[in-house]
């Protein structure tokens, strides 16, 4: 096949054990990579779409090919869910707080900081949300009422290139702020979020 006179070109000689495993898990993947350059404006190059992580262990069974995006984070909450069935994701470039307040604004700060709560809280709500993905931070009362009312879960500080292949693979959009948020908006859904 191609894809072994290819290993045989670039010198990559293959464990016997190995051999069927990494040939299948390269032919699954191949399958799942569609890249778009007519719609999406993608790069043909399907290394940009495919990361290969080694976890050295000695049962090949176990290597797998995820059809999704895998990244160190964690919610940010014990409380929270870490394994949702059908998930519906809203990301968003930017965080849910009030930004850093000064030493001659402090009192100000505090004053508005229940009323912009309750604000992105019933914004929140008009969606139907379980997940929250954002590049910044999310302010703790609302991080509370989020979990208390709607159990939904929330994974903080992701970098905005992270944001864009969650995305991507959710076929949703990175949203700028949460003034963006309204009834109609397009949510992500995936198979499952799993910590």
């Amino acid at each position: 096949s191609s894809i072994e006179n290819t290993l045989k070109s670039e010198n990559i000689i293959l464990y016997d054990k190995w051999n069927n495993k990494i040939i299948d898990l390269v032919k699954k993947s191949i399958s799942l990579v569609s890249p778009s350059f007519k719609y999406l404006n993608d790069t043909m190059n399907i290394n940009d779409y495919i990361k290969i992580k080694i976890l050295p262990y000695k049962d090949t069974s176990l290597s797998r090919v995820i059809d999704g995006y895998a990244m160190q984070k964690n919610v940010c909450s014990k409380k929270m869910r870490t394994n949702i069935e059908n998930p519906s994701i809203l990301i968003i470039n930017g965080g849910l707080d009030c930004g850093s307040a000064s030493v001659n604004n402090f009192d100000k700060f505090f004053i508005q900081e229940p009323v912009y709560v309750e604000q992105m809280r019933k914004k929140i709500e008009l969606i139907d949300v379980d997940i929250i993905i954002v590049n910044k931070n999310i302010v703790q009362n609302l991080q509370d009422q989020l979990i208390k009312k709607k159990n939904i879960s929330m994974i903080l500080n992701v970098k905005q290139s992270s944001l864009k292949k969650i995305a991507r693979c959710n076929k949703t959009k990175v949203l700028d702020d949460i003034d963006n948020i309204n009834p109609n908006v397009h949510i992500g859904h995936c198979k499952q979020f799993k910590i």
